[in-house]
């Protein structure tokens, strides 16, 4: 085997393959989950299940969406207008790509209707 032979076979094998995983790669990361109090009247009976998510695009370091946490909150509270919403959990995470990322955040909790 020539030497030449040996780096064709080094590029193939070891280059290329590193090259396309940097340059098409992405990753998740889970940064934050919070768990609220649950108020001790919740049972399935009287209460439901409502949940809203919230998502930010950044390219380069740069968006213009900076109220998403804010959205999904009020989306929360319009889904239970006349009750009471406890045991809100919180679930903040960010999908990496090329040059750019998705901040989301996941928002549910117990509605507790009032009769």
């Amino acid at each position: 085997m020539t030497q030449n032979t040996i780096i064709v076979r080094v590029l193939k094998l070891i280059v290329l393959p590193l090259i396309g995983g940097v340059g098409f790669g992405c990753s998740h990361s889970l940064h934050l989950s919070h768990v609220d109090d649950i108020h001790p009247a919740v049972n399935k009976v009287n209460s439901s299940r409502v949940r809203a998510d919230g998502k930010q695009f950044v390219f380069m370091g740069f968006t213009t969406q900076t109220d998403y946490v804010d959205e999904a909150y009020a989306d929360l509270q319009r889904q239970c207008p006349k009750g009471i919403l406890t045991g809100i959990t919180t679930r903040y995470s960010t999908s990496h790509g090329f040059f750019s990322w998705t901040n989301r955040v996941r928002m549910s909790g117990r509605c507790i209707s009032q009769r």
